[in-house]
């Protein structure tokens, strides 16, 4: 039998130490790349069959997720390999291909879920990895106008600038933070009163709301 070929692209050397310690006495798994980002990889030599992503690289810890469709194209199993404990942005690199998620902090052994993600399976190192990826309560979908307003909101602006800013009336924002609040309740949680109160909990959810 063949070993599955691994390669991991993660920023941090400890974690590219602890991955290569884990696997080098494995029968079935060979570790064949280890690299710091995901330009260091060669996309015109042959994929390995699964490949390990750290969901944010770089210093200012840039998501991974524009690169994932790539990867698959390229012909490997990207299986996320990371500290995120948010939903939004994990079910955001699956919805662009990714074959599960391994959590570090789970400790779970790499092993079982490299060899089940080379069979084409989707996998999850723990029931909270899988919840994160598929349990609707997790995280309200909000909308794109609606994390327009909460970004502006985090910026520190008023209803009559974003409305102005937005091109859309002051109660249209109103109704905008009312759905927000409703969409929370909807999934068991009671934000606190006040617009800020739905900021806190859209980046609960792992939401991006850094103005550009």
């Amino acid at each position: 039998m063949d070993l599955i070929t691994v390669a991991i692209v993660d920023n941090s050397p400890a974690s590219r130490l602890y991955v290569e310690h884990e696997l080098a006495a494995s029968r079935q798994v060979r570790l064949v790349g280890q690299y710091a980002s995901i330009e260091e990889l060669d996309l015109d030599a042959p994929a390995p069959q699964v490949l390990l992503l750290d969901l944010m690289l770089g210093r200012d810890d840039t998501s991974s997720t524009p690169h994932v469709r790539r990867l698959t194209q390229w012909g490997a199993k990207v299986v996320l390999y990371t500290n995120v404990g948010a939903a939004v942005p994990l079910r955001a690199a699956v919805a662009q291909g990714a074959s599960g998620v391994h959590l570090k902090l789970d400790l779970e052994p790499l092993e079982p879920t490299l060899v089940r993600a080379a069979r084409g399976e989707f996998v999850c190192s723990s029931r909270l990895a899988q919840s994160l990826c598929e349990d609707p309560r997790l995280a309200a979908e909000l909308s794109e106008r609606q994390l327009e307003v909460l970004t502006r909101i985090a910026d520190g602006r008023k209803q009559p600038s974003i409305a102005a800013e937005l091109h859309i009336t002051r109660d249209t924002v109103q109704s905008h933070l009312d759905d927000i609040r409703m969409k929370y309740l909807r999934i068991g949680r009671t934000p606190a009163p006040g617009a800020i109160a739905l900021v806190n909990e859209a980046r609960r959810d792992g939401y991006p709301l850094d103005p550009e």
